[in-house]
């Protein structure tokens, strides 16, 4: 796996991705991208100025380990299941699983006009040995080198993980999702506010599952 370290060069520096966007030129959105890890792909130009600009050879910019991480999900008896396949040189290691319990409840929510409605939430809850995805990741993948893999390929991973949640919320509620935008299709003037639209009630609908999973002791 490969990943780069913008995120932890520009911490170390104090500097903002806007910053280094004013001094090299390069789209503010396509830093975020690559702080983020978010690019598959980086150009020789951009690399380039970013390596200047910072000071840095490529070698500092990226981070390596010959592990790889394949994330996939299944949900069954109302448990959602996270396997993490783990390969070293293409060979499988292991495969790690996080089985949470998932229940759901209802809340009553204020709307902007004052009026309320009921919200169906969900919760992810995860056993006291699971809850710590560091630590429980490091334990089950018996080997030596494993822990030496830096903190920032591990956090990268755990965000896989996370944004494998988020898909599984997404499709949760797909239906009701769908029906509100079809809704909101014949009230809103323009494309770009309909995608505002979109992108919030995606954002609305994640933070509806809370769940007791953390990277290392920190709450998602």
């Amino acid at each position: 796996m490969i990943i780069n370290r913008l995120n932890v060069l520009l911490a170390e520096r104090t500097m903002k991705a806007k910053k280094l966007s004013l001094l090299t030129g390069i789209a503010q959105s396509t830093l975020t991208r690559i702080t983020n890890n978010a690019s598959s792909q980086i150009d020789y130009d951009t690399l380039n100025k970013i390596c200047n600009q910072l000071q840095i050879e490529p070698k500092d910019f990226f981070d390596y380990t010959p592990y790889d991480f394949e994330i996939s999900t299944e949900v069954e008896n109302s448990e959602l299941s996270i396997y993490i396949k783990i390969n070293k040189f293409n060979t499988n290691v292991t495969i790690v699983e996080f089985v949470g319990k998932l229940t759901k409840h209802f809340e009553t929510i204020q709307d902007d006009d004052d009026s309320f409605h009921k919200e169906e939430l969900l919760n992810l809850d995860f056993p006291e040995t699971m809850r710590n995805f560091l630590e429980y990741l490091n334990k089950e993948v018996d080997k030596e080198d494993f822990t030496s893999i830096s903190i920032a390929i591990k956090q990268t991973v755990f965000q896989k993980v996370k944004t494998a949640i988020d898909n599984f919320v997404l499709d949760y509620y797909k239906d009701e999702a769908q029906e509100n935008i079809r809704e909101m299709a014949f009230i809103v003037d323009s494309s770009t506010e309909m995608t505002r639209y979109a992108n919030n009630l995606e954002k609305e609908i994640i933070s509806r599952l809370k769940t007791n999973l953390s990277f290392n002791g920190f709450d998602i």
